[in-house]
């Protein structure tokens, strides 16, 4: 009853010793309760305790209060700016008055909920300008945090398999529901393998002075972008096993929530930004394996509300297929931390190539990079003649070292009927060190003419190839000879029996 005095308090405009004409409350359902004033916000926690985080006691909740303030005023100071206490004397509630402490409050400067990143992005208003900006802010931000010896051990190989089987244990009693068995024990397999096979590197990380007193919850939720500038907010002020850690970890989180939303561009220009200005080294495996632990935590989170009785029916579903969605990002992540793939797509033009390599690329989740997309962005003339095709070849191997650098495996959907086109993609693969694959794509010349009057009705296809195109390249073709990584594959067959087979033969 108590808590409900209090909140009803904190919901009436009249309690408040400055102006508020209305007052929004906004329930976390999880570690808090806002009260929006129009110039001020007010924030309580609630008494609950999931053991990693106990707001039981009113003492704990006013040191916990103190150090939200503490700890957010290092990357927004103007935003975080008193503790209050919420007094009862003779059943009469104050701010600050004479009475017995009945609650503690955090006050805070209010920005407007419009200027949050996650609204901004869904109207895609942020930049790459902002982007930029943001990763200025946390590189500096992190060249300044706290790290000592205490600090250091948190980015131990023993903290970071404990904080994994926290997870696991945490997460299994939702399998068949939030996540697969089969995607549980895969996962769980990846992650123990690659722990105990990057013993040195985050050893090196500790050595490196890598592991700070971070945010610890970066993420688009947790960041105002207003025209005055950018309010960096709600940091982890409740276990500092989840603050103290590799700077990576925290920028990694950042960076999957934008692959989440489909931001993938803004998520690798973030990254880049951050370790350009932060001068750290790139470990893209390490960024990979943090994505994933970070993608797993919100499954699992989410996985948690399905128990919360406050919720309805329909917000639980919502959460489930959620948090479906983030073990299977989770999933991805795992599968892109072994060496990337490069895979050459060749055929003469109406064979049907694209169309497979497109359904390939969204079956593995590979990128895809096409000369017929590319050569339209050039606004390149089609003649298919060797000059200009080497423009634009030259352009695709240039953003596909860009793509495989960042450990992405890849798709190139061009014709490849030239040796010399053919000899570019290879040498790239072993510069990079990677496995390539060439997969020449056929059919008869009576299927060929059909295909070429269908994509003339639909109006389908990117290529603006004809069968007097085909008939130029059928001449320029130049066979492949003795190479080792090379198949064909019959395109009479649909779409997905010829990549079933292409991702049997390549055991992907």
């Amino acid at each position: 009853m108590e808590r409900k005095k209090i909140i009803k308090f904190l919901e009436n405009h009249r309690s408040y010793p400055h102006q508020a004409k209305k007052v929004k409350h906004i329930d976390t359902h999880y570690l808090s309760d806002v009260f929006l004033t129009g110039k001020f916000a007010y924030k309580i926690k609630k008494p609950v305790n999931y053991g990693y985080l106990d707001f039981t006691t009113l003492a704990k909740r006013k040191f916990f209060c103190q150090q939200e303030l503490k700890l957010n005023r290092r990357l927004s100071p103007e935003m975080y700016l008193n503790v209050l206490s919420i007094t009862n004397q003779n059943g009469q509630l104050k701010f600050n008055g004479q009475g017995e402490p009945a609650e503690y409050v955090l006050k805070m400067k209010e920005i407007p909920q419009q200027y949050l990143m996650s609204k901004l992005l869904k109207k895609n208003k942020i930049t790459k300008k902002i982007i930029d900006k943001l990763a200025q802010i946390v590189a500096k931000f992190h060249a300044q945090a706290a790290t000592s010896k205490k600090i250091s051990s948190f980015g131990s190989l023993k903290i970071i398999n404990k904080n994994w089987q926290e997870n696991f244990s945490q997460s299994k009693p939702f399998i068949g529901k939030t996540i697969s068995g089969t995607d549980f024990y895969f996962l769980k397999r990846s992650v123990e393998k690659f722990s105990s096979q990057n013993r040195n590197t985050f050893e090196q990380r500790i050595k490196n002075k890598k592991i700070r007193d971070c945010h610890g919850d970066l993420h688009k939720g947790n960041i105002f972008i207003a025209p005055e500038k950018i309010y960096i907010f709600d940091c982890i002020d409740f276990n500092e096993r989840f603050r103290y850690q590799d700077v990576i970890n925290e920028i990694a989180y950042f960076a999957m929530e934008m692959d989440f939303v489909g931001k993938k561009e803004l998520s690798y220009y973030f990254i880049d930004q951050y370790f350009k200005f932060s001068k750290d080294q790139k470990l893209i495996n390490l960024l990979l394996f943090y994505k994933c632990y970070r993608a797993y935590i919100r499954g699992k989170v989410l996985g948690f509300s399905l128990n919360n009785n406050d919720l309805t029916k329909k917000q639980k579903e919502i959460n489930r297929k959620k948090a479906q969605q983030y073990f299977q990002l989770a999933k991805k992540y795992v599968a892109k931390m072994q060496k990337p793939i490069l895979i050459i797509g060749i055929g003469l033009p109406g064979v049907g190539k694209s169309r497979r390599l497109d359904l390939l690329a969204q079956k593995t989740n590979f990128e895809i990079l096409k000369t017929d997309k590319i050569r339209r962005e050039l606004k390149r003339k089609i003649d298919y003649k060797p000059k200009s095709k080497m423009l634009v070849y030259i352009e695709m191997l240039k953003r596909a070292e860009k793509i495989l650098k960042r450990g992405e495996s890849l798709i190139l959907d061009a014709s490849f009927i030239e040796k010399w086109s053919r000899n570019q993609a290879v040498e790239l693969a072993k510069k990079i060190d990677i496995k390539y694959f060439f997969i020449e794509f056929y059919a008869d010349e009576k299927t060929i003419k059909r295909r070429f009057l269908e994509r003339v009705k639909e109006k389908r296809s990117l290529s603006d190839a004809d069968w007097s195109v085909y008939q130029y390249a059928k001449k320029c073709l130049e066979p492949i000879k003795n190479e080792l990584n090379y198949f064909k594959i019959n395109t009479a067959q649909t779409p997905e029996q010829c990549v079933k087979k292409i991702i049997k033969k390549l055991s992907f």
